[in-house]
């Protein structure tokens, strides 16, 4: 076309797209996790996929941490607890040891055997048990007797 001689330029009609702004729908699930977009700079809900302001979620995961902190104090104080039960209710390692010992060579039909006069002996057989701090041994026996004579 040519514009020189003055002929009517033509009209440029610029078609501009309608954009109609949609309002955009909220959130209201219960337990939300959010999707966080590093590119479109957006937040989602993971179970619905709407659009939630990112000051709004900021919100609710702050105020979430209240319930990590409860949740991790009352753990704490239940490993105290526990500590405090296993230091009073368990089996010293020697006779953990000594029962898996007993166990491995009662399979094989052994019998545990005493570390003095090497006869063998059952557990069931022993019906008393002594503190060494108080048992008073023959000798000391025989001289209080001595003494009182």
């Amino acid at each position: 076309m040519d514009i020189s001689n003055n002929t009517e330029i033509p009209k440029i009609t610029y078609i501009t797209p309608f954009i109609q702004e949609r309002r955009k729908k909220r959130c209201i699930c219960e337990n939300r996790h959010f999707i966080i977009d590093e590119t479109n700079r957006e937040v989602t809900c993971s179970n619905c996929g709407c659009v939630i302001e990112p000051f709004e979620a900021l919100l609710e995961i702050a105020k979430g941490c209240n319930k990590v902190d409860t949740y991790l104090e009352n753990r704490y104080q239940y490993a105290i607890e526990l500590e405090k039960w296993f230091k009073n209710n368990r089996i010293p390692m020697e006779i953990k040891h000594l029962v898996e010992n007993y166990r491995w060579n009662s399979s094989m039909n052994a019998l545990p055997e005493c570390p003095h006069c090497h006869k063998n002996f059952n557990f069931t057989d022993i019906k008393c048990y002594s503190n060494p701090k108080f048992r008073v041994t023959k000798e000391e026996n025989e001289n209080d007797k001595n003494r009182m004579d």
